[in-house]
């Protein structure tokens, strides 16, 4: 590209272009789609690096009944200086996240011809595999993308909250700096090291700290939505990692204001009388450590990975009482415990060294919609004990079935990955085990930031489960529930679960 030089660009669904620059492997249009009277209306959104963007940076885009969708087309002027410049693009219904590509580009003096590819794009998250599956992108408050910049190697946030349509970089203490902090608080609250209203303090200051560092500088307009959401409860805050290792405690964010004396300053865990049913009546103003300041109590966090298969309003049937396998690494007490609390909620098969758990996990006959596999977790050498024929469950072991078997086939169970810092993505990790759950096609997979003992683990998983089999709740909604009805208890160590997939997914009787 010529350095100032104006470009045109065009983006549609479905029906091969020969000027794609689109490299890699990505969904074809399925000719059969749902029968829909009107088609689907989709947003494209653009975010420039570099590039600047003469007209609006989102149009609507029209999925017909049948066939390709139109073509929308963005005017760009390249950057007035040579090097690199990107742009993201972002697919969108609802602001629900469905597919977002990365545009990577050289530009000159002047143009000219080369022997290597120097303007392509890669499809980095994809929700669908055809496009059949629209009618099930539910509306979210907020979409955040969060990758690694293209320059610099910092988080990238992109924002695209109703009309408003923002990027920008972030300080990477978050990630290297407050998360493990974040971390090792709720692991001193797990171990009894810390009492549950000191915990509490500072995971409020450090999740106030994270929201200040990614929201607390935008200006005006943009930063509308954000500041808005103070205000909100109950909405879906969508998070798509298309960098996995990128992270940000989400869950932990606080957005309340904090007391003059953080310390010292009254807590609340969000039910008044405490004990009661009746939710507190505090504010972002109050000046309180409330629990419901956290975004993963007072709202719905999804976070996503790129996976297998159509993200969207997964259903997991099951037939009469609902069935939960157990792979348990560790048996104590409490585990013993959690086996007949579900004795009273479903139907629960402990796996023994007599089953192989990879071979039952491919096994759609015989699976239970929820496999719980509870067991000390290794984090150098990716090991989870669980019990069954292979004693260590690694990520490179489900990897390789998924190579022999495939992906999983259609309804998929959840998994509830109660190890030590199981969902703690880490650089110096090539996989883990939530990717590579993910891949294979689980419909969530539920895992943990920091240590956790096996009381938190018990009464985490009976609370969700009864919520998921009991009310119909969605994974998103029973997650948040878990945490509300725990914390109530001060037990603190509730914040360090988390969930991976879309916060529709419901257990669904069939």
């Amino acid at each position: 590209m010529q350095a100032g030089g104006q470009y045109l660009l065009n983006a549609r669904i479905g029906g091969p272009s020969p000027w794609s620059v689109v490299r890699g492997a990505q969904p074809a249009i399925d000719p059969l789609l749902p029968v829909s009277a009107l088609g689907h209306k989709l947003e494209v959104v653009v975010y420039a690096g570099g590039f600047t963007v003469d007209g609006p940076v989102v149009r609507s885009l029209r999925l017909p009944p049948a066939g390709p969708s139109g073509t929308v087309v963005f005017d760009l002027r390249a950057p007035a200086e040579p090097g690199e410049a990107w742009l993201r693009v972002n697919v969108l219904h609802r602001d629900n996240l469905i597919q977002t590509y990365r545009l990577v580009a050289r530009v000159d003096e002047r143009e000219q011809r080369y022997d290597e590819e120097v303007t392509s794009a890669r499809l980095e998250y994809s929700a669908t595999t055809a496009w059949t599956n629209v009618d099930d992108f539910r509306r979210r408050y907020v979409s955040l993308v969060v990758n690694a910049d293209v320059a610099d190697g910092r988080h990238r946030v992109f924002v695209k909250s109703g009309e408003t349509v923002l990027h920008f970089p972030v300080n990477d203490d978050v990630r290297t700096t407050v998360l493990p902090a974040l971390r090792e608080t709720m692991t001193e609250a797990a171990r009894g090291q810390l009492r549950p209203a000191a915990a509490l303090r500072a995971l409020a200051e450090g999740g106030w700290a994270v929201w200040a560092a990614l929201f607390g500088d935008l200006p005006g307009e943009a930063g509308e939505p954000l500041r808005e959401l103070t205000l909100r409860s109950d909405e879906v805050i969508q998070i798509t990692r298309a960098e996995r290792h990128h992270a940000v405690p989400w869950t932990l964010v606080y957005d309340w204001l904090l007391p003059v004396d953080a310390q010292e300053g009254p807590v609340c865990w969000g039910f008044d009388p405490p004990g009661s049913e009746t939710r507190c009546g505090h504010d972002r103003e109050s000046r309180v450590v409330c629990v419901r300041g956290f975004w993963g109590v007072r709202h719905q966090v999804e976070e996503r990975l790129d996976g297998a298969g159509d993200l969207a309003r997964h259903l997991v049937p099951h037939r009469g009482r609902l069935k939960v396998d157990l792979a348990l690494g560790v048996v104590d007490a409490e585990v013993t415990g959690l086996v007949t609390d579900l004795a009273a909620i479903g139907a629960p098969r402990q796996l023994g060294k007599e089953h192989r758990l990879l071979s039952l996990l491919w096994d759609p006959g015989d699976r239970a919609p929820v496999v719980t596999i509870l067991g000390h977790h290794d984090t150098k050498t990716q090991e989870i004990d669980c019990g069954t024929a292979e004693i260590r469950l690694t990520p490179r072991m489900i990897t390789e079935q998924r190579v022999l078997s495939g992906s999983w086939t259609a309804p998929s169970p959840l998994i509830l990955l109660l190890a030590c810092g199981s969902g703690a993505m880490l650089p110096g990790n090539l996989t883990d085990h939530v990717s590579a759950l993910t891949a294979v096609g689980a419909s969530g997979v539920i895992a943990t930031e920091c240590v956790i003992m096996t009381d938190h683990a018990r009464r985490f998983a009976r609370c969700l489960v009864a919520t998921l089999a009991g009310s119909g709740a969605s994974v998103g909604a029973a997650m948040q529930a878990a945490r509300q009805h725990l914390l109530a208890e001060e037990q603190v160590p509730a914040l360090a679960f988390v969930a991976f997939g879309s916060a529709d997914v419901v257990l669904e009787a069939s």
